[in-house]
């Protein structure tokens, strides 16, 4: 039983090397053969059949961030080729260390502590949430990047409103006193709220549009972070963000099994 364990670990590296090889080729050709990338294709599937047979949960969990990225790139080819670099990122971390093994650890103890809370359905629709996966928001002229966690959203909340009742508490909303613009007409005066279920308790943000989702590891996020001076206990950093710097709430996140 070992024997075959080590010779199904052997393939799965044999394929990940195959499918960088492959993503050197696609990134160096200026017209992609799309029987490369069909090629390609076909190894993350079959790597994400591997990873699943033999509980690698965090790796799927990075397949799933390469295939995502890997859309992005094929929809923009003609643009930019830079999503390759996040790929050729998340490909690194697809590697068996310590740190990998102790992340995999976490989430299969996870599903084992909560297989038993869930309705056969609740349990086919719940998901692992990557644990590099933030949100992109936009509030006036403010950016907002926040954890991915699991959450609720409710539209048209005038900006008068600084505090929400949720589930019966009472929940200051991120930020208290909007910018008050003159070109904005009374109509106009309300935004979203985003909720998010942190470690902390229930959060409130405040924000006009959902711009998109991106893929920070430990390690990007720390070189991106840039101290904010603010006394706001969740806002101690901004986060360099296509140039500009982002307010970053960090909030703590929860198992992903918990509900908002």
């Amino acid at each position: 039983m070992e024997a075959e364990v080590i010779q199904n670990s052997k393939n799965f590296y044999e394929l990940k090397q195959k499918a960088i090889l492959l993503l050197v080729k696609i990134e160096r050709s200026f017209d992609v053969d799309v029987k490369d990338i069909d090629k390609f294709e076909v190894i993350l599937k079959k790597l994400k059949v591997q990873a699943n047979e033999q509980n690698f949960i965090y790796f799927e969990e990075r397949l799933k961030s390469i295939q995502d990225r890997f859309n992005t790139f094929l929809e923009k080819r003609k643009e930019t080729k830079k999503d390759l670099n996040k790929i050729f990122n998340l490909f690194e971390k697809i590697k068996d260390d310590e740190r990998s093994n102790l992340i995999n650890s976490k989430l299969i103890n996870s599903l084992s502590n909560k297989k038993n809370s869930f309705s056969p359905i609740e349990k086919k629709d719940k998901k692992i949430k990557s644990l590099d996966s933030y949100l992109v928001l936009q509030f006036q002229k403010s950016i907002y990047i926040v954890p991915d966690l699991k959450k609720k959203i409710i539209k048209n909340i005038s900006y008068k409103t600084k505090y929400l009742s949720f589930k019966k508490q009472k929940i200051s909303i991120f930020p208290l006193s909007p910018v008050e613009v003159d070109y904005i007409e009374n109509s106009k005066k309300v935004s979203q709220i985003l909720i998010l279920n942190t470690l902390e308790g229930y959060k409130c943000i405040r924000f006009d549009d959902f711009i998109q989702e991106e893929i920070f590891d430990d390690i990007e996020l720390n070189e991106r972070k840039i101290e904010s001076g603010s006394n706001y206990e969740d806002l101690k950093n901004f986060i360099r963000w296509r140039g500009r710097n982002c307010l970053f709430l960090d909030f703590k996140r929860i198992s992903s099994f918990s509900s908002i």
